[in-house]
């Protein structure tokens, strides 16, 4: 399972990489923090901050990733769209 597999890019492959690595390191991290809620919840309760920290966190590595390949795509329709303007146009 590869998140964002129907986006390709010629020019911004890092940013595609950096995208991806996020969703996986932010699904990662809700299934981790899921977890400890449910350990923390059965034990006392009392320990609960650290599910409240790092949950945001999770949820702004998926925002990030999902804005980053936002960003990739519209940037690999744009070189698309250009590409074949510029082919249309030369005798």
């Amino acid at each position: 399972m590869k998140p964002f597999k129907n986006i390709e890019t010629q020019n911004l492959k890092i940013l595609l990489f950096i995208a991806r690595a996020f969703a996986y390191l932010g699904g990662l991290l809700v299934l981790v923090t899921s977890f400890m809620a449910l350990m923390v919840l059965a034990s006392s309760g009392k320990a609960i901050s650290i599910v409240f920290m790092l949950l945001p966190t999770a949820f702004l590595l998926l925002f990030a990733s999902g804005v980053s390949a936002a960003i990739v795509s519209i940037e690999e329709n744009y070189r698309k769209r250009t590409e074949h303007l510029l082919r249309s146009e030369t005798p």
